[in-house]
Parts: C-alpha cells; structure tokens; sequence
C-alpha cells in the first residue's frame, strides 16, 4: 500500500519485517534522471503494477522549487543536497525552502537503513563508470 505521507514523498509499507529504504530524485532540481525514476515508481506502486515483498519503501522528491524551476536549487547557493548535517539540524530554520523541506526529509532518512539518492548532469562529461566491451 502506497500513501502520500508528505507533500511528494510516498511510503510503501509491505507489512512485513525487512529493510526500510529511502529513493530520492530532484535533490537538484535540474537533475532529471532521479525525478523521473521516482516519478515512475510511484505511479506504478499507486496502480499496483509493482507491490513490495518486505520491509518499507519511501520515494521522495526532494527540492520540489527546484525541480518546478528547473535549476538545482531555488536561489543561487542554496544546496538542499549539502543541508544534512547536524550542525545544520539542530540549528533554527534559516526561512529557506531547502531548510525547511530538509526539515521534512531528515526525520525520514534517519529511519533508513539505505537511502539512494539519484543525481545526474546536465553538462558534458566523461563518463565516471567504465563501460567495457566484451
């Protein structure tokens, strides 16, 4: 059963004992790939044409600013990726929308036992992972 506990994050609980693990796309708004996979997987677990066998299951679009404008975070500087220490969370809301959507996310993160976080380019590269032939 699929249910929207947050504004764009979903928890899949099976029902059973297993690991807890977290999906995230958009922690950079301009970065596609992971938007798209979590966009994907809810819309297969709301239609039940994917179900999970143990443990829980959370998809979570992370810097939802970010990804409306289409650009990594909703002002220059702002990194919702690097907001994730503890420094940072347990020190008042800065009014920022990658704080307080951090503020969110983390409480939910702590409960993982794996959280995979999807981030892409957008700019040209050489690719990081060796593929070879053979």
């Amino acid at each position: 059963m699929i249910n929207e506990i947050h504004e764009s994050i979903w928890q899949i609980d099976s029902g059973q004992d297993g690991p807890v693990v977290a999906l995230l796309g958009g922690t950079h708004g301009n970065e596609r790939t992971g938007i798209e996979v979590v966009r994907k997987l809810q819309s297969q677990f709301a239609s039940g044409e994917r179900t999970l066998l143990t443990g829980t299951f959370f998809l979570v679009l992370g810097n939802l600013k970010a990804i409306e404008l289409n650009q990594r975070g909703t002002v220059l500087g702002q990194d919702l990726n690097r907001m994730f220490y503890q420094e940072r969370i347990d020190a008042d809301p800065d009014g920022t929308f990658e704080d307080a959507r951090m503020r969110v996310m983390q409480p939910i993160l702590a409960t993982c036992d794996i959280s995979i976080d999807i981030h892409s380019t957008n700019k040209p590269s050489q690719a990081f992972w060796p593929v070879r032939a053979r």
